[in-house]
């Protein structure tokens, strides 16, 4: 899949609109986690990729400061880097590579060990903290390090994760 996103991208000259699919295991309490339940996250939406950018150009720097009233907004060390195509991502210390992409809408489908499922009924299973994000809508993103809000959907996803991608005509399926 590394191979037939970059290649699809290699004519992106900054932005691109996609179509994206994917499946990701949700975050569970260790107990529940231990009790062998499977929750998974299906997402499918238009998303944002880039490549061929300027070296000083961060999308998701300009895509918090648009979406807030903030005049700065300071980024934490991250667990991976970008690639020579901008979206593509791979982990500092492991072998994984992962898209970096911003979400411009999406739709969201939970299944826990293969049915479907509503957020409430997911978070049961989750930690507070995890279950508070499965239960929030709103598209807000508080930053409490930069103390702004701001809707920058900024997410990295697992290659192997990423079922359906649709970028510039072009399908990319797992």
């Amino acid at each position: 899949m590394f191979n037939k996103i970059q290649n699809a991208l290699n004519n992106v000259k900054g932005s691109t609109i996609c179509q994206i699919e994917t499946l990701t295991p949700v975050s569970l309490s260790a107990a529940n986690k231990k009790a062998g339940i499977v929750i998974e996250k299906q997402s499918t939406g238009s998303v944002m990729l880039f490549n061929n950018i300027n070296d000083t150009t961060d999308p998701y720097l300009n895509k918090v400061l648009k979406t807030s009233n903030a005049e700065s907004f300071e980024k934490t060390a991250t667990y991976f880097h970008h690639l020579d195509t901008y979206s593509l991502c791979k982990h500092n210390t492991k072998d994984e590579y992962y898209l970096s992409l911003i979400w411009n809408n999406s739709k969201a489908d939970y299944f826990i060990n293969g049915k479907l499922a509503t957020r409430e009924q997911v978070a049961q299973y989750q930690t507070p903290a995890e279950a508070k994000k499965t239960l929030d809508t709103s598209g807000v993103v508080v930053n409490v390090k930069n103390n702004i809000e701001h809707q920058a959907i900024f997410r990295i996803v697992k290659l192997e994760n990423i079922k359906y991608l649709k970028i510039k005509g072009q399908i990319i399926t797992a």
